[in-house]
């Protein structure tokens, strides 16, 4: 089997990364903003029928999804309210986008739901009222997949138009139809896994508030039922602005043997035409990295200037980052090549794209002892690149984590991990080496039974000779 679509494996990372103390700090200030538009619409809006209601607060949230999405879109897959860095006026052309679509299919589904809404609900009524409710049922779920398409939409397209063309559409629901299933998967998972998690945790605060008076435990409780809730325009944001990433996302080219140099096309100065177009006209990046890919061939310096421009112009996108780092190796800049790498491994992981990282790396194996990565980021490579059954790559990222100073536990934790994964791999020979080298460099640890303990078990079930202390 290949390797699962970009999208799918990013629909992982954004929910892996989802579920994670920064995400219940992230709930903080969208909670409030959903507490000021749900108390706004009760008091303001509280003549108007439920289906009302519930249109007004899908429009009314659309800045605090679209904040999110236009960044995840650019790349930063782990993008909150407060840290997502976004221009205002492209928020602002997703807010209208996305009112503009939801209004267009939003206004006759809330007509419908007002009119079965409004019936009388006496004895007469009965038996049609209970048969409603299978179309109550269909116009919720039309709701939530045209809620999601329009996001999708609001998300790719620059322009009202846009958004409003059959091709748009098309997008959506036929050329990337065989991701709206694990989109949809990973939004439901998304907000039921931190539930689970969290639950438990406001329950206890719940019953503490109770003892302290009945409204501040009634108001807690409220707040535990819906924190989900207000965590998901930060999910359903992220997800859609990766599904739209995930189009940019192409292989790394080899450094080492350049293309073919194709026909020759009048040359771009990408830099200049960045500069003249508003940020609100969003660049197709994929087509531009292919363009500097191809300039590079005949004139290396123009296409590292270039590749420069559209970093300036997108700093937080991890292939943007990435081209950089490989053109200027290209082009035999070591030491700003060197840099470039370590900068885009670091946008790359804290942005949840550590595959594009993983790539990278590899293009650098010679020069990966002088990158200037800090422990978090080590660990969260050497993670990813377990899951690709690098052993080698993994075992530098840990090995490195120690000698930059990373904590002692998860460096050793992380150290097991891969040892554990080798043995499983039948490469005993290899997971001995790791338990030796955390019992020569942790020697003091709490953990060192257990290493011990593990590594013997390894060489009888082995039969592998000891080996000295790596």
């Amino acid at each position: 089997m290949g390797e699962p679509p970009a999208f799918r494996g990013m629909a992982g990372e954004v929910v892996r990364g989802f579920v994670s103390l920064a995400t219940l700090i992230a709930i903080v200030p969208v909670a409030v903003v959903m507490l000021v538009i749900v108390l706004g619409l009760a008091y303001g809006a509280q003549k108007l029928p439920t289906p009302f209601l519930v249109f007004l607060l899908l429009v009314l949230t659309s800045p605090l999804i679209g904040r999110v999405a236009i960044a995840a879109r650019d790349g930063d897959l782990h993008a909150g309210l407060v840290s997502s860095r976004v221009d205002g006026a492209a928020l602002i052309g997703f807010v209208v986008r996305h009112v503009v679509l939801t209004a267009i299919w939003g206004l006759p589904l809330t007509l419908a739901g007002t009119w079965l809404f409004m019936r009388p609900d006496d004895s007469s009524m009965h038996e049609f009222v209970s048969g409603m409710r299978l179309v109550w049922l269909a116009l919720a779920m039309a709701a939530v997949l045209a809620q999601i398409v329009s996001i999708l939409i609001a998300t790719k397209v620059d322009t009202v138009r846009e958004a409003l063309s059959a091709e748009a559409w098309r997008w959506a629901l036929g050329t990337r139809r065989d991701d709206l299933v694990p989109l949809l998967a990973a939004i439901i998972g998304g907000v039921a896994l931190p539930a689970l998690l969290i639950w438990p945790v406001l329950g206890a605060l719940t019953l503490l508030a109770f003892k302290a008076s009945v409204k501040s435990g009634t108001l807690m409780a409220a707040f535990a039922y819906a924190a989900p809730g207000f965590a998901a325009p930060i999910l359903l944001g992220r997800l859609c602005g990766a599904f739209v990433y995930a189009e940019s996302v192409l292989p790394s080219e080899s450094v080492s043997q350049p293309a073919e140099p194709p026909p020759v096309a009048p040359a771009l100065n990408l830099g200049a035409a960045l500069g003249a177009v508003p940020i609100t006209r969003r660049a197709d990046i994929k087509q531009a990295i292919v363009e500097i890919r191809a300039r590079a061939s005949s004139d290396i310096g123009a296409a590292v200037a270039d590749a420069q421009a559209l970093c300036e112009a997108y700093p937080t996108n991890p292939q943007v980052a990435a081209e950089v780092a490989r053109l200027l190796l290209k082009a035999g800049r070591m030491p700003d090549a060197v840099a470039a790498a370590a900068a885009a491994i670091r946008i790359s992981v804290n942005g949840g794209s550590a595959p594009v990282a993983a790539d990278l790396i590899n293009s650098f194996l010679a020069h990966r002892d002088e990158f200037d990565l800090d422990p978090t980021i080590l660990e969260a490579l050497g993670r990813h690149l377990m899951t690709r059954s690098d052993f080698n790559g993994s075992l530098w990222c840990f090995r490195a984590m120690r000698k930059r100073g990373g904590d002692p536990m998860k460096t050793q934790k992380a150290l097991l991990s891969l040892a554990e994964n080798g043995a499983r791999a039948g490469n005993a020979g290899a997971a001995l080496k790791i338990y030796d080298y955390i019992i020569l460099h942790y020697p003091d640890s709490t953990l060192r039974d257990y290493v011990e303990n593990a590594r013997s078990t390894l060489q009888v079930r082995s039969g592998a000779a000891p080996d000295k202390p790596a």
